[in-house]
C-alpha cells in the first residue's frame, strides 16, 4: 500500500507489528483514525501509525487513513494482516468477511518462497471458496531474485500451482514494493518502470474505472 500512495504510511518490514485491516482512501483532508476493540475511536497521526508497538496494535480493530492524493481516486485500499500469521489469528474471520466485498483482491507473496505448504492450504481451503470477484497474485520482492530466468521460473511455477484452485487462473504480477516506493519518493522513472509499479497501477485504474461503470449502470 505504501508504494501505491507514494509515501510510507503503514508499518513495513519484518519487525513491523501486524496491523488489523487498514482502510486507505482519498479525501479532502489528511486524517488518521483508529478504532479500538473496546469500541472507542481516536484520531492519530502518520508518525504514531508508523511507530505502533505490537502491544498497541493488538488493541486496534481497524485503522482508517484519508489522503488528498489523486493516486486514490475511485479506490479504497484495504491492507490486511497475513492470513497464515499466528500473531493475527484473532483477525482471520474479519479478513475473510472482507474478501467477497472487494472488487479486487491482491494476494501478496514473497517471490523467493512463494506458495509454501501453508499458503497452498490457505488457497485451497479458504480463498478458492471465498467468492472473490477477482484475484491477482503479486509476487513481491521480485528484485531479490537472481535473474530474469529465475523470475520466469517462479512465475510459471506459481501459475501451475494456482491453476487447480481457480478457474480462470489468477493473473500473476511481479513486483518490488520497496523499489517502487523508493522510486516514487525520488522521482526515479527508470527504477519505477523496473519495479512493476506501472503494471499494478494500470490494474487498479482499470478496476476503479470498471467500478464507476457498474455504479452508473445501477443508477440508470
Amino acid at each position: 500500500v505504501n508504494s501505491l500512495i507514494g509515501q510510507a504510511w503503514l508499518p513495513m518490514g519484518q519487525d513491523a507489528p501486524a496491523l488489523p485491516p487498514a482502510y486507505v482512501a482519498g479525501g479532502a483532508l489528511e486524517q488518521v483514525e483508529l478504532a479500538y476493540t473496546d469500541g472507542q475511536r481516536a484520531e492519530s497521526t502518520r508518525a504514531e501509525l508508523l511507530t505502533l508497538s505490537a502491544e498497541e496494535a493488538e488493541s486496534i480493530e481497524a485503522a482508517r487513513v484519508t489522503l488528498p492524493t489523486p493516486d486514490l481516486a475511485g479506490l479504497v485500499l484495504v491492507d490486511t494482516p497475513g492470513l497464515n500469521d499466528p500473531d493475527t489469528a484473532r483477525l482471520t474471520q474479519t479478513v475473510y468477511g472482507l474478501l467477497p466485498r472487494a472488487d479486487l483482491a491482491l494476494l501478496v507473496l514473497d517471490s523467493a518462497q512463494a506458495l509454501g505448504a501453508s499458503e497452498q492450504e490457505l488457497l485451497a481451503r479458504h480463498l478458492a471458496p471465498a467468492g472473490l470477484h477477482r484475484l491477482v497474485v503479486i509476487l513481491n520482492r521480485d528484485d531479490a531474485l537472481e535473474n530474469e530466468t529465475q523470475r520466469l521460473e517462479v512465475q510459471e511455477r506459481v501459475q501451475r500451482m494456482l491453476a487447480p484452485c481457480f478457474d480462470p487462473a489468477p493473473q500473476v504480477l511481479p513486483y518490488a514494493a520497496r523499489a517502487a516506493l523508493r522510486a516514487r519518493e525520488r522521482a526515479d522513472t527508470r527504477l519505477l518502470a523496473r519495479s512493476g509499479y506501472p503494471e499494478l497501477r494500470a490494474l487498479l485504474t482499470e478496476c476503479a474505472r470498471d467500478r464507476v461503470g457498474i455504479l452508473h449502470e445501477a443508477a440508470a
